[in-house]
């Protein structure tokens, strides 16, 4: 993801039991970070974990 002409954003994502943490940074520099009530953790968790499972399905598949 850009932000700026040079500039660089990613999105880390540390996925827990009852625990889901966001951490954006720019240029490598934090910027901000996010934790989910485990309600809606539980629930981001397991779609992330669904996307990589297609995700490596669809890389195995080429």
């Amino acid at each position: 993801m850009s932000t700026r002409r040079g500039d660089v954003a990613t999105l880390d994502i540390d996925v827990r039991p009852n625990d889901l943490r966001l951490y954006l940074k720019a240029d490598g520099m934090p910027v901000a970070d996010w934790s989910c009530p485990p309600d809606i953790a539980d629930h981001l968790a397991a779609r992330l974990q669904e996307a990589a499972r297609q995700a490596r399905a669809m890389k195995g598949a080429r």
